[in-house]
């Protein structure tokens, strides 16, 4: 058993950076920007495997399964720290981090063949990391809001104005500028207070370095909620590791979590749903329940609820296309739509064709998927 050998996804592309290879190397760069924004929360969540093992997961080298699985268990660990409520109750995290993996990977295997079969030039499998980076973002969102609803917690105006910059850089000059204002201080003098370099500061506020997690924690203010501010950055340290940092990224990430994040979590708090009768399976024999009851049974929290509310305050169709991806585990298909029509600096090709795909249908969440299908000649399935 221990010889199985898992055979990693390359995300290489000639005209952007090399990423490294899925789902092995995707599991080092998280636990490394991990690491980078909070070492202090990594020491307890140390990737369990040696150096030399991580330098052939991150060169694309199959790796044993066994070696994975003990990666995954400690991703699953991981999850559970951030999100314990939500762990608690719904006793299905492993589920969700192995899908987000396993699917994926089916996808990024699965998407080059299909777009050939059906006689298309694939985009080079580079594309496909950006659409991992996408679909861990709305995930994250997800388990942060159910977290929020079980906890009891909104969202405050302050995080939420977090939100509303165009990128990191630009929230952390905003805390910075705020703190120096506040203390009557210059950025010397804040600099000495956070044992930094004033140069170190400047990197923070253009964008060059990302801060860890304790230095966002002394800059925000008193009383505020630090989760929020605690994700922009640890993606700040992702998008970094994984050289990502160039483009609209930044922005983006910011934009979905301020599209997702508000509507999302009221949606949750009016949640009705009817629990199956336990013998027949049939909802309308079922009782009625609140979220928190809803979760607590099964797998229902693999069913994202709420997740049809956010839907319609989605910034753009490609947004859309990913959360109905998510919601309904359409990943191969989100996945062939990326390497049939995204290039390698952008995805502007994919946008037009999602747009396209909404403008025919009034916005329908789904039409892309039926319009791809017509465009590659699937026939639809008869019985």
């Amino acid at each position: 058993m221990s010889r199985h050998k898992l055979h990693q996804v390359p995300l290489v592309s000639d005209k952007s950076p090399a990423q490294p290879p899925f789902p092995g190397g995707w599991a080092v760069a998280i636990f490394d920007a991990i690491y980078a924004f909070a070492p202090y929360f990594a020491r307890d969540h140390q990737l369990p495997v040696s150096p030399r093992t991580r330098v052939r997961i991150r060169g694309g080298e199959p790796m044993k399964q066994i070696t994975y699985d003990e990666i995954e268990k400690r991703l699953v660990e991981v999850t559970v720290a951030l999100f314990p409520k939500t762990a608690e109750l719904t006793r299905c995290v492993g589920k969700y981090v192995n899908e987000y993996f396993r699917l994926w990977k089916f996808a990024a295997e699965s998407a080059p063949v299909w777009t050939r079969v059906f006689g298309f030039a694939p985009s080079p499998s580079g594309v496909i990391a950006r659409a991992l980076l996408r679909d861990l973002l709305l995930r994250l969102c997800y388990l942060e809001s159910c977290e929020r609803r079980l906890r009891g917690e909104i969202f405050s105006e302050w995080e939420l104005s977090l939100l509303r910059h165009d990128s990191s850089a630009r929230v952390y000059r905003g805390l910075i500028g705020a703190q120096m204002q506040s203390h009557g201080i210059f950025q010397a003098d804040l600099a000495d207070e956070l044992n930094l370099n004033v140069k170190t500061l400047r990197e923070f506020m253009n964008g060059k370095r990302a801060p860890q997690l304790a230095h966002l924690r002394a800059l925000m203010p008193q009383g505020e909620n630090s989760r929020l501010l605690a994700g922009i950055g640890f993606f700040d340290a992702l998008l970094k590791n994984l050289d990502m940092q160039e483009g609209a990224h930044g922005q983006e990430i910011l934009q979905w979590a301020e599209s997702f994040l508000p509507s999302h979590r009221p949606a949750l708090g009016a949640f009705p749903r009817l629990i199956p009768h336990s013998e027949t399976n049939q909802p309308w024999r079922g009782k009625s329940c609140d979220f928190e009851v809803f979760v607590t049974d099964g797998e229902n929290l693999l069913l994202h609820p709420g997740c049809e509310v956010a839907l319609a305050t989605m910034p753009d169709a490609l947004a859309r296309c990913h959360l109905y991806a998510l919601m309904f585990a359409q990943l191969p298909e989100l996945a062939r739509a990326y390497v049939q029509f995204a290039d390698p600096e952008n995805d502007r090709g994919l946008v037009m064709f999602l747009e396209s795909a909404e403008a025919e249908s009034d916005r329908c969440p789904y039409r892309w998927m039926e319009k791809l299908r017509q465009r590659n000649n699937v026939q639809p399935f008869r019985e």
